[in-house]
Formats: structure tokens, sequence, C-alpha cells
């Protein structure tokens, strides 16, 4: 047997084009987590839970207790750190690439310390897509995008339910 043949052949890498500015993003913003807030959610959970009981809509109980797992295991879990690549070909964030043509539009948000990149795809489910903007200049990554993608101005401030994340620290 050839000495190669339990070898896995090099992984190609497919050609997303010049890299125009690439930078590392955590995946999302860990939101910190206070001894008052704990034990203020925990309050909540609780008080949640007996008015459960009370008004007997176990499916509620359920719901509460599945919420306080997910934000606990959230908490506990870091946010992974991507690679962010703006190229002649299109804009890639971790390991998925994104070409121009399947993006409609991008934004930026900037209001400091919050600075993210966001782009609007075709895709049906999930279509906004965001990238932390770390220490790279956003009127530089505009500059970059311009001739690709147009930019919607309307969309410069943070949504109403990522400041409402922000804001419970969720």
């Amino acid at each position: 047997m050839p000495e190669n043949q339990n070898q896995k052949p090099e992984e190609l890498k497919p050609d997303f084009g010049r890299v125009l500015m690439e930078w590392r993003a955590a995946e999302y913003e860990k939101q910190e987590k206070s001894r008052p807030w704990q034990i203020a959610s925990i309050i909540v959970g609780l008080v949640l839970i007996a008015a459960s009981v009370v008004m007997r809509d176990y499916l509620l109980i359920i719901v509460v207790i599945m919420f306080g797992i997910v934000i606990y295991l959230l908490h506990k879990k870091e946010p992974l750190i991507l690679d962010v690549k703006i190229t002649d070909q299109g804009a890639q964030i971790g390991e998925k690439f994104y070409p121009y043509k399947s993006l409609q539009e991008f934004w930026i948000i900037y209001e400091p310390p919050y600075k993210t990149l966001n782009f609007k795809s075709h895709r049906a489910f999930f279509p906004e897509l965001s990238a932390q903007i770390t220490d790279q200049d956003p009127s530089k990554i505009r500059e970059i995008l311009l001739p690709f993608l147009d930019e919607n101005l309307e969309r410069a401030e943070q949504s109403t339910t990522d400041r409402l994340s922000r804001l419970l620290k969720i």
C-alpha cells in the first residue's frame, strides 16, 4: 500500500479575491453580569414561576426555566474570535464568505464603544449579518465598501432589540 494513501489531500482554499482590509473581532460583545443583576434575574424568574403556579400556566414555568438555562449557558460561553476580511469579491466573517452579489446593502453603526459593520443579504432567514469593528477606522471601511454596495444611512443607529439586550445584559 502506498505511503500517502491514508493521508488526506491538502485542502484547497477558495480564492475570495484580494484582501482590502482585515481584522479580528469577537463573535459578539459579551455582557458582564454583576452580582446585583444575577440576584435580580433570579428574583424575577422565581416571581414568574410563582405566578405561573398560581395561574396554573405550566408551560410558562417550562419557558422561564429554559430561558434561565440559556442565559446561564451564554454567560459561561466565551465568544469566538473571528477573522473579518473585506475583499474585492465580497466579505468574509469567520469561515463564511459572502460575495457582493449576495448582499444588498451595508451600514456602519458607530456609537462608541459600540461599533459594528452590518450587511443585509438576500437570504430569507437571518438576512442581516454583523461584525464587530475593533481598532479599524469605520470611515475607511465605508470607503472600501462604497464601490461594491449601497450604504443605508437610515440604519446608522442600534436597533431597539440591540439596545434592549445591551440594557438587560443578555
